[in-house]
């Protein structure tokens, strides 16, 4: 499982680990939990304290086959506070389809003041998402989650996002190429075998180089060929049959350089997570400064397509975490 441990000092992810101390002096009760404190009315006899901070670390989330089946699968949610007393707090888990969600009421969580589902793990924290189905391996609902902690009626802010993509894996009656993304740091694919090992009947993976406006093949049989896969990056690969290729983890800023080096050089970019107001090619276009020509790989007839501004029905969908390739009029680092 991927850890993504939180180590950030500048406010974020930060957590305040809070017990109940008896208060001799007054009877206010005070409770910490991010960071806020909220006061209650005097007269108690108790306060909720704050006595350290402590990093919460956690992985995000990992896919799994479902009862040993090869249809059904659940999310593992697994993360761990490092701190004592975590028996106080239980947690909150909130879903939308829209990633960098602005958190709704606790009435509006997915899972509601959830705790530990294995206790042989007394390490961390893990919930078992079996209900998916309406969405896990399904291209068109893509999936983005957050994670609070809460005790008594009181909540954290939210920890991080992450999310759950699914790519279809498209097959035609010439070629088999779809282009997938890994748009979140997944420790367990570095490099293009190991990418070819985890996308179904997966037969060949190919990089874009943009110094040559061309795609760069990983051989099997030449292992000089095998070149590391980044985050974010776009890989185009070959496959058999149909299927999904899934991918998940934590969402990340990212920014591209995008650059005039050859004429009409296509510069590829993962459209941003923070950038889902950009729905389409127009408005993708207007987003980067410089644009002059926006397109994507259409797997239905195996070849790139291209945005015309002078013709509206080229005006096609663009969605957060998938590949789009662009030519600017001069180098611009993006967003």
């Amino acid at each position: 499982m991927n850890q993504a441990v939180r180590e950030y000092e500048n406010g974020n992810f930060w957590f305040w680990q809070s017990i109940w101390l008896q208060n001799r002096d007054n009877g206010d009760l005070n409770f910490y939990i991010g960071g806020d404190g909220i006061e209650s009315s005097p007269g108690d006899k108790w306060m909720f304290k704050h006595i350290h901070d402590y990093r919460l670390s956690y992985s995000t989330v990992e896919v799994s086959n479902y009862q040993g089946t090869s249809t059904d699968f659940y999310i593992l949610f697994s993360w761990q506070l490092e701190a004592p007393f975590d028996f106080i707090f239980k947690y909150n888990i909130y879903a939308d389809e829209q990633p960098y969600f602005t958190k709704p009421d606790a009435s509006e969580a997915k899972y509601k003041k959830i705790s530990d589902q294995d206790p042989n793990t007394p390490d961390r924290i893990d919930f078992f998402d079996s209900s998916v189905s309406t969405y896990l391996k399904n291209p068109d609902k893509n999936m983005f989650y957050a994670v609070t902690a809460t005790s008594l009626d009181y909540e954290s802010e939210i920890f991080g996002y992450f999310g759950v993509m699914d790519f279809a894996l498209t097959t035609t009656d010439s070629t088999n190429f779809s282009i997938i993304t890994m748009p979140f740091d997944t420790a367990k694919v570095e490099f293009a075998d190991d990418l070819l090992a985890a996308t179904p009947n997966c037969n060949s993976v190919a990089v874009w180089n943009p110094d040559h406006n061309s795609f760069y093949q990983y051989v099997p049989e030449l292992p000089f060929t095998n070149f590391e896969i980044s985050n974010p990056g776009a890989y185009l690969v070959s496959t058999s049959s149909e299927g999904v290729f899934t991918v998940e983890g934590e969402l990340e800023p990212h920014s591209f350089e995008l650059s005039v080096a050859l004429p009409d050089r296509l510069n590829e970019i993962i459209l941003p997570f923070e950038k889902s107001a950009v729905n389409n090619a127009a408005t993708l276009l207007a987003d980067i400064p410089n644009c002059t020509k926006v397109a994507q790989w259409n797997a239905d007839i195996q070849r790139f397509e291209y945005y015309d501004p002078g013709t509206p029905a080229t005006n096609f969908a663009v969605k957060v975490g998938y590949p789009y390739y662009v030519v600017v009029s001069s180098n611009v680092v993006w967003p």
